[in-house]
């Protein structure tokens, strides 16, 4: 059975809540931390699209 950690981090700015991402990803595929859930959200608000999502996909006008 593998661990788990679970992080849950106050609102924060998008490139905050997107560096803290990638370091989860890059610790968990080094083997120096274990397999992570993250909670968060953003203040201010922010988009984040994924690595395939183009902008097309936004409504700008909504």
């Amino acid at each position: 059975m593998v661990t788990w950690r679970l992080l849950i981090t106050p609102p924060a700015p998008g490139a905050w809540n997107m560096a803290l991402d990638e370091a989860v990803l890059e610790s968990v595929q080094a083997g120096t931390c274990p397999p992570t859930l993250r909670l968060f959200s953003w203040r201010p608000a922010c988009l984040s699209l994924g690595q395939a999502q183009p902008f097309s996909d936004v409504d700008i006008t909504g």
